[in-house]
């Protein structure tokens, strides 16, 4: 019995001796150094949940399978990668396919010769989503991403829903100009979402305002959307918060806080200003 039990205990302290090791094996070095930050111990610790260490390397995104065991004191991890990336695509008409392809590199090292990643390939499908929000759209667009294997080297495709049905447009906002008007601009915009023709609305608004003296108001795409077949163009009209001038007579100055913004008005203003004190009185728009 004491025999046994000392064996046993020898065993235990046999399987509790720190790594003196690792050794990993399989994938480029950077792949590699990967792998090896992902380890939850390493040289010096005691061996712990080699399933639960797998699962933590596997959790980077860039290997299909890994396996870890122990030789005596040594850690061994045998790393299988994703295959390089040969080539990257999207399918989008709104922006220019290098643009995209540009974004996809520095964000997400997705490009031509990287180790694929599902889980970044996932990421930037979403990324680009944002991005087109960011850049104008009324939207987030639905962004799929296939991944092809071919010859141990993978294609991906990244798929941009940018053209939804619009069933109804709208117009919020408005009040300086007939809204009647500006509807007008918008009509074309029914049937398939098209960013040019969107665009192109935006602008035709925005000249409607600065041809009304209104220079600084106009659409407003941030707060413009598209859901459920419904757009809504939001229209920003900016007003006066307060006329400041050290030194200068302002009672008799065409805006006042609270007024909206005329441009031709405040020219007037300034003129006048400058024709009362006969010397040139600049001026400078601060928003808030």
């Amino acid at each position: 019995m004491r025999r046994l039990l000392a064996l046993f205990l020898f065993g235990a302290l046999a399987l509790a001796a720190p790594i003196r090791q690792v050794v990993v094996e399989g994938g480029d070095p950077v792949l590699q150094a990967l792998a090896r930050a992902a380890l939850p111990f390493g040289e010096g610790d005691e061996p712990g949940d080699l399933e639960a260490a797998r699962k933590a390397i596997l959790e980077t995104g860039y290997f299909r399978d890994a396996r870890l065991f122990l030789e005596g004191d040594v850690l061994k991890v045998v790393l299988t990668p994703y295959p390089p990336i040969a080539e990257v695509r999207v399918e989008a008409k709104a922006f220019p396919e290098e643009n995209l392809l540009r974004f996809l590199e520095e964000n997400y090292a997705l490009g031509k010769e990287a180790t694929y990643n599902p889980l970044r390939a996932q990421e930037a499908a979403q990324g680009l989503s944002r991005a087109y929000r960011q850049n104008g759209f009324p939207f987030a667009p639905k962004v799929e991403v296939e991944a092809k294997e071919a010859g141990g080297r993978m294609v991906l495709t990244f798929r941009v829903a940018e053209a939804p049905e619009v069933k109804e447009v709208r117009l919020q906002g408005a009040t300086l100009l007939p809204e009647e008007d500006l509807l007008k601009l918008l009509a074309p915009l029914k049937g398939p979402f098209d960013f040019a023709k969107y665009q192109e609305a935006l602008r035709a608004i925005a000249g409607r305002y600065e041809e009304a003296g209104y220079r600084f108001s106009g659409p407003d795409p941030e707060a413009s959307a598209l859901e459920d077949g419904l757009l809504t163009v939001r229209v920003r009209e900016v007003r006066v918060v307060g006329v400041e001038g050290e030194g200068l007579d302002l009672a008799g100055f065409p805006l006042k806080a609270g007024d909206f913004l005329h441009y031709p008005r405040l020219l007037e203003g300034v003129q006048a200003l400058s024709k009362a004190l006969s010397r040139v009185v600049n001026f400078t728009l601060v928003p808030e």
